[in-house]
């Protein structure tokens, strides 16, 4: 993980960040699921663009984590705390109080705003293993109190009964219908955050990664930095949670659980930080692993867990930090052949 969490070397091009084409391609195959599993003749597989809703989903929550794990190199785990607050947010309003998608949407939004801008101000002056092991605390603050205020939340058995989302008397009543809902969100996300990473202010943020102290010497403040992306990072992750509660119509405790975070992050690990494409990769491998392959196995958790040792081993920059790094060496094979 700490090399994962490194920047590149002095010198080395860093090619992690030209991504555009590729997440265009990702998203155009996402966007033809439905159509492909029989759409056009109602004969599509509802779980299978059920999956398809939950990596985009995920795939949100990592590029969101991504800004601090991969942009600015600190590890956390307590990122599902803001998946599971603004998801039993947007459920209390919607289901006990019969609030409209659109006010309830906004309300969460900004509740998933101030709690990640609280969390910021205990949290981004710290660093390393102190950075991650608070973050991991607070997270845990929030699972508790989805599990002991059982009067809104419903502890235990969680809270269910959310509403899907209605526009302009529109409902988002089926899987086909919610998908595209969700798709329209992801690629939404995906093009923002694809421009902020390439912003003067994601360019920054790698900096501060490379070297906080270089950066502060050329009158950056680096604190700031930090906090704005932690603040992003949390407001992305509560956009998820409401997609969340959205799609399965429940929310349980589970899901701000310290396991979800640890989940989210491998995403991140796996798909490649630091890039855009890395973390909508990882997402989908995680989810296909959790929910295609475990109906093959029991064993899907080792399966998981393999996943994590083999790129902390052998992938310290993902699966897209790879695939760079084999085009690049056939690249640099042809130019010299034709030498």
């Amino acid at each position: 993980m700490m090399n994962f969490l490194k920047a590149p070397k002095s010198g080395e091009r860093d090619k992690r960040g030209k991504y555009g084409p590729s997440i265009f391609v990702v998203g155009l195959m996402f966007f033809l699921t439905p159509l492909v599993l029989g759409y056009p003749l109602n004969l599509g597989n509802t779980f299978l663009i059920h999956v398809g809703s939950m990596m985009m989903i995920f795939a949100i929550v990592s590029m969101g984590l991504d800004l601090v794990v991969g942009y600015l190199g600190l590890g956390t785990l307590g990122h599902a705390g803001f998946v599971g607050a603004a998801a039993y947010c947007y459920g209390i309003l919607a289901s006990r109080f019969d609030w409209a998608f659109i006010p309830a949407f906004f309300i969460t939004l900004l509740f998933a705003f101030a709690l990640a801008f609280l969390f910021a101000l205990l949290t981004t002056k710290l660093g390393g293993t102190t950075f991650l092991m608070v973050n991991l605390a607070l997270g845990l603050v929030i699972w508790g109190v989805g599990l002991r205020w059982s009067s809104m939340t419903g502890g235990d058995n969680g809270l269910g009964g959310i509403p899907r989302p209605e526009l302009f008397g529109f409902v988002f009543d089926t899987p086909h219908r919610i998908f595209y809902f969700i798709f329209f969100f992801f690629v939404v996300t995906a093009f923002l955050l694809y421009r902020l990473a390439h912003s003067p202010y994601g360019l920054t943020l790698r900096g501060i990664k490379n070297s906080p102290k270089r950066m502060r010497a050329l009158g950056y403040n680096v604190y700031t930095h930090r906090f704005i992306a932690y603040v992003l990072s949390g407001v992305v992750a509560g956009l998820a949670g409401i997609l969340l509660a959205s799609l399965n119509n429940f929310i349980g405790p589970m899901l701000s659980h310290v396991s979800e975070s640890a989940k989210i992050f491998l995403m991140v690990l796996v798909g490649g930080g630091g890039t855009i494409l890395g973390p909508i990769v990882g997402a989908s491998m995680v989810i296909a692993v959790e929910n295609i392959v475990a109906g093959w196995t029991e064993r899907w958790n080792m399966i998981l867990g393999a996943m994590y040792v083999l790129c902390v081993m052998f992938m310290p920059n993902g699966v897209v930090g790879l695939v760079a790094q084999v085009r690049h060496k056939i690249q640099q094979m042809r130019f010299n052949k034709g030498k």
